[in-house]
């Protein structure tokens, strides 16, 4: 074998060893790079999973943030509905209120009214006290008179006994006349004694005829309504006697007068025998 023939064949010895170097070298790389692929597709898949578990929470997150809102936003809408309901009740609570208020204030002007009719009563009760005393006095004097006149009859039956025939006759007429005045005046002095009735006072009133309408009573007083007024001539004070069939009931004094109609309190009532609608009324009996 020539020298260059040597020289190529230690040539491709050299090479074909560089060569074998060169190749497992790269072998070598090549299970290495092989095993860092691995490792990395296998840190990549863990790190997939681990993102897709990232994602499913978050889209969980997400799922319930929308729910929260929905509810949030039903929760608002309900709010703000209670909100106006209760604005409404509440104006409507206004409203009542002020009605409430202008109710009060009417109460207290009747309430006013009221007293002053309470006081007007209350003096009318003061007038017929005093009338019942003024008639109490009046039959004093009546029973007084009767026994200064029972006194000069008497007298002038004693004049009359000496006298002719002539005061004989006299004395009977008198006697007859007396006997009338006797009469009347029991049946006076029975009305007087028994019902405090002022028997003047009726005497000196027009005649007016009346029906009792309505009845109040209270603790302290007792007034009723008849169906007669200024157009039948009747005015404040004047006295009607009360009474139903044959019954005599009582008797009432007049305090406020229209035209139509007119009240009165009652100032004599007959126990036993209450006034009462329908019942009749005049100022004489």
């Amino acid at each position: 074998m020539s020298a260059i023939g040597r020289i190529f064949l230690v040539l491709n010895l050299i090479l074909s060893a560089l060569f074998l170097g060169w190749a497992s070298q790269v072998l070598a790389k090549s299970d290495e790079y092989k095993g860092q692929l691995e490792t990395a597709v296998a840190e990549h898949a863990e790190a997939q999973n681990k993102l897709d578990e990232d994602i499913r929470a978050l889209q969980a997150q997400l799922t319930s943030s929308e729910t929260n809102y929905l509810t949030a936003k039903n929760d608002r809408d309900t709010a703000r509905n209670q909100a106006q309901a209760l604005q409404e009740d509440l104006d409507a609570l206004s409203a009542e209120k002020q009605a409430l208020g202008q109710d009060v204030t009417t109460m207290s002007n009747n309430l006013g009214d009221i007293n002053t009719t309470l006081a007007s009563v209350a003096a009318a009760k003061d007038r017929a006290v005093e009338a019942a005393r003024e008639a109490s006095s009046q039959r004093d004097s009546a029973v007084k008179a009767r026994m200064e006149a029972e006194s000069a009859r008497v007298d002038a039956e004693d004049s009359l006994d000496a006298a002719n025939g002539m005061i004989a006759a006299l004395e009977t007429q008198l006697n007859s006349a007396l006997a009338e005045a006797s009469h009347f005046k029991t049946q006076l002095d029975t009305v007087v004694a028994e019902y405090n009735v002022p028997i003047g006072d009726v005497l000196d009133q027009p005649l007016v005829e009346a029906t009792v309408l309505s009845v109040k009573n209270t603790d302290q007083f007792s007034m009723v309504a008849l169906n007669v007024g200024s157009d039948d001539k009747v005015k404040k004070g004047m006295t009607f006697e009360i009474w139903q069939g044959g019954k005599y009931k009582g008797q009432v004094r007049v305090d406020s007068v229209t035209p139509a109609m007119c009240s009165a309190l009652v100032t004599l009532a007959v126990d036993g025998a209450s006034i009462s609608e329908g019942d009749n009324a005049s100022t004489r009996l």
